[in-house]
């Protein structure tokens, strides 16, 4: 869709689909150099976010003008973090860790109906790179931090989660600044840390521009819509909630000449965490449609085990010729939308409780062992409601505009930011003696229906969900579109094919996702109403060979540029 100069708020025409690619293409190899320099850094959280932070302002600082845009750095503080709910206990210490937020200076935005606001988020951090498994792991680079393109894909720690998405946004803004064009609507971007683990970077913009309506960078309006390019080519509708634990157990030291004499706490944890999973992780799969609330579930129906539980990380014994006194094992539990993080932790612990207190295993009755949580304590979120019912039928008519055009886009509430308290950590000890539960499991459902009574009661969500329902149609439809148009106008003019990305030209589909990402803070917490994930074909992410396309990354760059022309509007600078 290509508006006409009369919707424009200025008497130039916007720039067309062709011109916008035409610029795109013409930035591909700085884009791809831009993103190399960015996955060539190290920005684990052992390593620490500084620099690659640091990279990304300088380049924003010389790229942008300061005369239409205005960036602020926003520092970690946990003293004020830790109180805010979306909150997840951290067991390190924040140092000159910082967020980034450039935006379009209000005195150019222009607002009114047609021209809406809309954010970009992207995270700077990357897992670790894995490189103790062997030395050859990494078949296509030296290191992990040695981007090497091979085939039209960029590999390298980070290239697809997410730095080849932070590119994307940058470059889609850039473009159009480049065009001497600028977002009459607000549009934002925010740089994020720490998404890998806990959120807490997206919590600490979340939090400062609801707290800073004095700052020039204060959010004066809510803002209608979010896009986080993460490495998912489809437009996601929803996503599970995420829960850490570390799993402490404190065996009993003996020679293995009589090996009845100890307690192996090795056996224990994995004896323990496979009742985990034949008992909770069945349960949660198996009760999906049972559910008071399932409808918040339901976008999850079609996948066969949406829920998964996972040992990351394992650290136990001292002596290969010794019954080991101890095991900390990491373990990671997903959980639907309906379900809370307490209700999660006390089903975990009860879990845990009966397994031992009723184990047949007389050994088992000596074991101690605690939990304490650290890391994601993340709610699931229902980010496009509109498009995660029963039936679905919406999405064929999104389709089907499309399609026409181009022939010729938890509940709408949520809990306030200063609703609720954290604690900085949390343990809970048990031992066969004292493992009593304080509180029941009835006390934690009706705490759940207390949150859910809590979110479903507001209505502060641009007024009604009627309103939001058509936003949020308005919204997938012209995202859809804006793909298209991408993708088919470089079908048409690329005189190469990409083997790994030749069906991009179909409509983006909708799809919820198993894992979290930022987006719930922005569902949750900050009340937009249209919120998604879409971003460039990547593969093995967290894994070895960790790529992605980089025609996928020229497609969703371009997408982003027509969206954010049709969405915000575009003033002529």
């Amino acid at each position: 869709m290509n508006p006409s100069p009369s919707s424009s708020p200025t008497t130039t025409p916007y720039p067309s689909n062709e011109e916008i690619l035409s610029q795109i293409k013409s930035n591909q190899s700085n884009q791809t150099s831009f993103l190399s320099q960015m996955v060539s850094i190290d920005s684990t959280l052992e390593k620490g976010e500084e620099e690659v932070m640091d990279f990304i302002w300088n380049f924003l600082k010389t790229s942008f003008s300061s005369q239409e845009f205005e960036m602020e750095k926003v520092p970690m503080n946990e003293s004020i973090l830790r109180n805010l709910p979306g909150f997840s206990p951290i067991h390190w210490k924040y140092g000159n860790q910082y967020n980034i937020v450039l935006r379009n200076k209000q005195q150019q935005q222009q607002l009114s109906e047609s021209n809406k606001s809309l954010i970009l988020c992207g995270h700077a951090d990357v897992v670790p790179s894995t490189t103790t498994t062997t030395s050859s792991s990494w078949t296509k680079c030296t290191t992990p931090f040695t981007p090497t393109i091979h085939l039209n894909r960029l590999y390298g720690r980070g290239s697809g989660d997410m730095k080849a998405g932070l590119s994307c946004m940058i470059y889609a803004l850039l473009t159009l600044q480049q065009l001497h064009y600028i977002p009459s609507g607000t549009l934002q971007l925010e740089i994020v840390c720490e998404e890998e683990c806990t959120g807490n970077g997206c919590l600490a913009l979340r939090h400062h521009a609801a707290a800073s309506s004095s700052s020039s960078l204060g959010e004066k309006k809510k803002f209608d819509a979010v896009i986080i390019p993460e490495p998912f080519p489809f437009i996601v509708t929803a996503q599970l909630g995420v829960l850490w634990f570390q799993l402490h157990i404190v065996g009993k030291p003996a020679h293995v000449l009589d090996t009845s004499l100890g307690i192996n706490a090795i056996e224990v944890a994995f004896d323990m965490y496979r009742h985990l999973q034949s008992t909770l992780q069945v349960e949660y799969n198996t009760n999906i449609n049972s559910r008071e609330e399932e409808e918040e579930n339901q976008a999850f129906k079609d996948i066969k085990q949406p829920i998964c539980f996972n040992v990351g990380k394992i650290k136990g014994g001292d002596w290969a010729s010794s019954v080991p006194s101890f095991c900390d094992m990491d373990v990671r539990v997903g959980f639907f939308p309906s379900q809370s993080v307490e209700c999660v932790k006390h089903d975990v612990e009860e879990c845990l409780r009966k397994f031992v207190l009723e184990s047949s295993n007389d050994t088992m009755k000596h074991v101690k062992y605690d939990i304490t949580y650290f890391g994601f304590q993340a709610d699931g979120a229902v980010l496009l409601e509109e498009f995660c019912n029963n039936n679905n039928d919406d999405d064929n008519d999104v389709d089907d505009e499309v399609s026409k055009e181009e022939e010729e886009g938890k509940g709408d509430d949520s809990i306030p930011l200063s609703a609720v308290s954290n604690d900085e950590k949390e343990t809970v000890v048990q031992d066969s003696e004292t493992m009593g539960i304080n509180e029941t499991k009835d006390d934690n459902d009706e705490r759940r229906r207390k949150k859910l009574k809590q979110t479903n009661d507001k209505s502060d969500i641009h007024s009604s969900s009627e309103q939001r329902s058509s936003l949020q149609k308005e919204f997938v439809a012209l995202l859809q579109q804006s793909h298209h148009s991408a993708t088919t106008i470089t079908a048409n003019t690329d005189n190469t094919t990409n083997t790994t990305n030749n069906n991009n030209t179909t409509t983006l589909p909708l799809k919820p996702i198993t894992c979290t990402t930022d987006a719930r803070f922005y569902k949750l917490y900050s009340q937009i109403p249209c919120v998604t994930c879409f971003g460039p074909e990547a593969m093995n992410i967290h894994g070895v060979d960790e790529s992605v396309c980089l025609q996928s990354v020229q497609d969703v760059t371009a997408t982003l540029a027509l969206f954010i022309r049709d969405w915000c509007g575009l003033n002529q600078v």
